[in-house]
């Protein structure tokens, strides 16, 4: 690879480090500098102990792409996204199964990563209040947070 054209794993001496620098990318990119002061990028998120490992083993979904929904979910917007299909995680497939909630208040959330594909990928995470901690990426029909 020619000089300016190294990766972010390879610019970074460990793997969170060059994930939070495509994340910083990523909002730098999607949020218009007018918009900026209103949707800062919280620096408070988290990485949960499999989100790492989640996402180098997904195929089908670009590294970038998972940093923008990771930028719409801590700015805000995949709250308001019809694209990004928010929701709470359920324990089970049906519409009455209960929430995932891991601590009182803090429960599983997922957003779609791709749409109208097979084993379309979703991004799952930890929320209560403001706090985000990233805890995978998993295939559509995966429950497991």
């Amino acid at each position: 690879m020619a000089r300016g054209e190294a990766s972010s794993e390879e610019r970074f001496i460990d793997a969170e480090s060059a994930f939070r620098h495509d994340v910083y990318l990523a909002w730098v990119e999607a949020i218009p500098a007018a918009e900026k002061a209103q949707r800062p990028l919280p620096d408070d998120w988290t990485l949960g102990p499999d989100f790492l490992a989640s996402l180098a083993s997904v195929d089908g979904v670009a590294r970038s792409k998972v940093a923008e929904v990771v930028v719409h979910v801590l700015t805000g917007l995949a709250d308001s996204m019809p694209g990004r299909d928010m929701h709470r995680l359920r324990m089970g497939p049906g519409g009455d199964d209960p929430w995932v909630e891991r601590h009182p208040g803090e429960y599983c959330w997922r957003v779609a990563l791709q749409q109208h594909t097979p084993s379309a990928r979703r991004l799952h995470f930890w929320r209560r209040g403001t706090q985000v901690q990233l805890s995978r990426v998993a295939l559509h029909d995966e429950m497991r947070p």
